[in-house]
């Protein structure tokens, strides 16, 4: 994660959590909830490996497509989602879109390949303000 987009997950996060260090009053430290949100299984294991590296990261789930992770957004309340963009089923940026207008929510774009279009992943950004 560069830290520029480590720096916007912590920003945009603190928004809906009092800051980091702080607990909930019962001596349990809050973590950032994070969904991954890939259509690769072994992408999804070292995200979860790798996040979870940080103390303060808690990865409550994963979802290999958008419909799942849709139920599992609504049903974990992830604080944040990791994305993948070309996947099965429904691609990462119609799914971003479809986020934005209805459950926004911090999203982290891990690009394994150069998109085909670099202009593409922000018109759903732009449309979605």
């Amino acid at each position: 994660m560069s830290a520029s987009s480590y720096g916007v997950l912590h920003d945009r996060v603190s928004l809906r959590r009092p800051a980091h260090g702080r607990n909930y009053g019962d001596g349990k430290s809050m973590k950032i909830k994070v969904l991954i949100v890939d259509d690769s299984a072994v992408v999804r294991q070292i995200f979860t490996r790798e996040l979870s590296r940080d103390p303060e990261i808690e990865i409550v789930g994963t979802a290999p497509d958008p419909y799942i992770a849709r139920d599992k957004i609504l049903q974990l309340r992830p604080d944040v989602l990791t994305l993948d963009i070309e996947m099965p089923r429904m691609d990462g940026i119609t799914f971003l879109h479809k986020l934005m207008k209805y459950h926004p929510l911090p999203v982290v774009w891990f690009p394994r390949s150069r998109p085909k279009a670099v202009s593409l992943p922000w018109k759903p950004l732009k449309r979605a303000r």
